[in-house]
């Protein structure tokens, strides 16, 4: 099972945008990100795909999200096409009823988020316990059996990760 970490920030980096206020408007009594996930979970290439979108963390600048897959995804950013068209629709749906739009703000290039694979060390410990034992394994077999590093830094990280694994297994022996 492949896991990515993204963080969803708005596509028009000069709008005013409170993801946090946005995430108490409801559609139908569920909140409307809550909304968006359930329908893109729902859609046939995600069920087809085993794929699932899981929102971590709501702030005013950003959103976490977790995407899972089956297999491993070229362009992992597509995936989120699905979620950002339906928080679109709803848009649209609610200007048609004369409701204020929740995203005019966050749109630029018809384009609703930014994405990006979370990478920062700091982000990545803050992520690290919702990171599944599954995922967690697949890292360490990439680890230890991946592919060749590229720095002497690099190396240096590897061996230094491989070495501090090898004290904790040791413990259960």
């Amino acid at each position: 099972m492949e896991e990515y970490f993204l963080k969803l920030t708005p596509a028009n980096r000069k709008g005013n945008v409170d993801f946090t206020a946005i995430a108490k408007e409801k559609v139908n009594g569920i909140p409307v990100f809550e909304h968006a996930q359930k329908y893109v979970n729902q859609t046939e290439n995600f069920q087809k795909r085993k794929k699932r979108l899981k929102i971590l963390e709501i702030q005013p600048e950003y959103l976490l999200v977790q995407l899972s897959s089956s297999s491993k995804l070229e362009m992992v950013s597509k995936s989120l096409a699905g979620f950002s068209r339906e928080l679109l629709r709803v848009d649209e749906r609610r200007k048609i009823h004369e409701e204020k739009s929740l995203f005019d703000e966050a749109v630029y290039n018809h384009g609703l988020f930014k994405s990006e694979i979370v990478r920062d060390k700091s982000e990545i410990i803050e992520t690290a316990s919702m990171l599944s034992d599954s995922a967690a394994l697949k890292l360490m077999v990439d680890l230890l059996y991946g592919e060749a590093t590229k720095t002497k830094e690099d190396a240096h990280r590897r061996e230094h990760a491989i070495l501090a694994i090898k004290e904790i297994l040791t413990g259960y022996f």
